[in-house]
């Protein structure tokens, strides 16, 4: 973490990020929890040349720690009371690495009832990540139900917005940033280098979705 943050400083994320034509920058399979201040710095940074913040909640769902319907019960009135209802939350599987292997991956199952019990409370776009699951990857009208984005993994299959962000069966609008309509991205990641004067060369990976 040390040596990438001395190469990868919150300045040359932005720059680089800015250059790339990237949207956003994301930190992934970590908690940001322990390089908050490093986090807190970039996202400075990125904000000097994009001033829009869209807010969304990832919550990693570990087996026998966090993952009784009854704590999603209670926090998802919360998120719609103080958050909004039109706030995405993405609830992701655990899988066990380094030194937590005495919990069990996430079951598929676990993610969908979290998923509905939070819509249920009135959340509106509630995912399921970090498994395959197209249903509870993608983007549904609030309103009629529709299918508005269809996702498998980083794979868009359907989109069925308007170009002002509408549903196209109903009219009713969906909450996002989007483009104009959809990118051809797929499963891509690309290499970064970002110290091109430096003999070892360092890289961030990015992954377009």
């Amino acid at each position: 973490m040390d040596t990438l943050a001395d190469e990868a400083s919150p300045e040359k994320i932005a720059k680089v990020t800015k250059e790339l034509g990237c949207r956003s920058v994301a930190y992934t399979y970590n908690d940001p929890v322990i390089f908050m201040a490093y986090a807190i710095d970039v996202a400075r940074e990125c904000r000097k040349h994009d001033t829009d913040v869209w807010l969304e909640i990832t919550t990693l769902l570990i087996p026998g720690l966090n993952d009784s319907d009854q704590e999603v019960e209670e926090m998802a009135p919360w998120v719609v009371a103080n958050l909004g209802p039109d706030v995405p939350w993405h609830f992701t599987a655990f899988y066990p690495a380094w030194k937590m292997l005495d919990r069990s991956p996430t079951p598929v199952s676990t993610l969908t009832r979290t998923r509905e019990i939070s819509m249920k409370s009135g959340v509106r776009y509630a995912y399921t990540g970090n498994v395959s699951d197209e249903t509870g990857g993608s983007t549904y009208c609030h309103q009629c139900g529709k299918k508005l984005i269809g996702r498998n993994s980083y794979l868009i299959t359907e989109w069925h917005l308007t170009e002002d962000n509408l549903c196209k069966a109903c009219t009713t609008p969906c909450a996002g940033v989007f483009e104009v309509s959809p990118g051809t991205w797929g499963i891509k990641h690309l290499p970064v280098r970002m110290n091109l004067d430096s003999s070892v060369e360092n890289k961030a990976t990015i992954a377009s979705c």
